[in-house]
């Protein structure tokens, strides 16, 4: 897990920077129909949204506020789901653009670059949630 954790962090602090608070959105779906699409068909999205060069899609995603945590170095990290999917998207604000006010059940959209699409790991037997970071809540 140790080894794991470097080079996930590693990857992390090499990916290409790219300014993704006011870049515009490359798709805009429903928390729903994002889930469905990765459920159906991972290889295909992953294809459609993720890049091995850290140049991955802009998304906006429209979804229910399931919870409101905190990240390890303080920013915002929210959980987007529906009651109509098996598993939601992480979505960790950027660095200072914490939202000023959310609510538990609230629909809301947010904007952020995917990192991880959601899945079913058949070993564990569950499902893991897709992951948006460098996001901002779109109003």
């Amino acid at each position: 897990w140790i080894v794991l954790g470097c080079a996930y962090t590693l990857y992390q602090v090499f990916l290409p920077h790219r300014d993704v608070i006011n870049t515009e959105a490359e798709a805009s779906l429903s928390i729903e129909s994002f889930v469905h699409e990765y459920l159906d068909d991972k290889p295909a999205s992953n294809l459609k949204y993720l890049s091995s060069d850290g140049d991955s899609k802009i998304l906006l995603l429209e979804g229910n506020l399931e919870k409101i945590k905190s990240s390890g170095d303080g920013r915002v990290i929210v959980i987007l789901a529906a009651d109509s999917i098996p598993v939601g998207i992480q979505c960790l604000f950027a660095e200072g653009k914490s939202p000023s006010s959310l609510e538990i059940g609230s629909t809301i959209k947010i904007k952020g670059v995917l990192r991880a699409g959601p899945g079913y790991d058949e070993d564990l037997e569950m499902y893991e949630p897709g992951y948006l970071e460098e996001c901002i809540e779109i109003k």
